[in-house]
């Protein structure tokens, strides 16, 4: 049924591209600002700075990239070569690239955090790995995946079989006990599935984001060790030998 439906919307986009794309758009902006309002309403109110920090961080990423992305293009266009397809391509490229290779507002997101666990008398220092954990839960009516339920942000404390999440809603110590699955989601990101007793939130899930350096995809290192520490320990099932049956004889005429 999706595979149909996803062909019936390629015709359409074929047939009447501009409604389509405007359709399109429109209910991508929707869906989008209903995961944002619905995320700033789940939220405890303790937080809620912590997350209009994070927006506004964001916000600031995309337009330095984008800034960057018009300046390049517009370099390349006026002292290289004159070409206005060239120049969507450039610009495209260049955003797309600072966008995600390039964290402008890491330094100013840590000493924001910083003031915030100073504010709420934290007694331990800011010490160890800088990470955003996002909690998500499943839909409650319509839509696909997950919806975001809070986000929480802090440092982790790497050890040899175990590791401590100290964030400004989460404390606690994460063993392989406390996860069912985990999976790589990109350099710097991680899903955790925790198992039902170790649930924050009514969380399903959570994205371990990984926020120590300016460069994120160079988080890749830190990424494998906290899967390698926190990989559920899945016991051996030893495999059932083969049945080998006897060979059978064909007889004569």
């Amino acid at each position: 049924m999706i595979e149909f439906l996803f062909v019936l919307y390629i015709l359409i986009a074929f047939i009447f591209p501009l409604p389509v794309l405007s359709a399109t758009l429109g209910a991508g902006t929707c869906y989008l600002l209903f995961r944002k309002h619905y995320l700033w309403k789940h939220q405890p109110a303790s937080a809620r700075r912590l997350l209009a920090a994070y927006w506004t961080c964001h916000f600031l990423n995309f337009s330095l990239s984008l800034g960057l992305a018009v300046v390049m293009a517009l370099f390349i266009h006026h002292l290289i070569f004159k070409n206005y397809f060239l120049f969507i391509f450039n610009f495209l490229f260049c955003f797309f690239i600072s966008y995600r290779w390039f964290d402008y507002t890491h330094s100013l997101f840590r000493l924001y955090l910083h003031k915030l666990r100073r504010n709420a008398n934290t007694a331990s220092s800011a010490s160890g790995t800088l990470t955003l954990l996002i909690a998500f839960r499943p839909h409650s009516g319509l839509g696909l995946g997950m919806l975001p339920a809070f986000l929480d942000a802090g440092y982790l404390t790497l050890e040899e079989n175990r590791i401590y999440f100290e964030g400004l809603l989460i404390q606690e110590t994460w063993t392989p006990a406390h996860f069912s699955q985990l999976e790589k989601v990109s350099a710097e990101k991680l899903r955790l599935t925790p198992q039902p007793e170790h649930r924050h939130g009514g969380a399903a899930a959570y994205l371990l984001i990984v926020r120590d350096q300016f460069y994120p995809f160079r988080c890749r290192a830190v990424r494998d060790e906290i899967q390698e520490i926190l990989q559920p320990e899945t016991e051996a099932i030893e495999a059932p030998l083969p049945t080998v049956s006897a060979p059978r004889w064909r007889s004569a005429g």
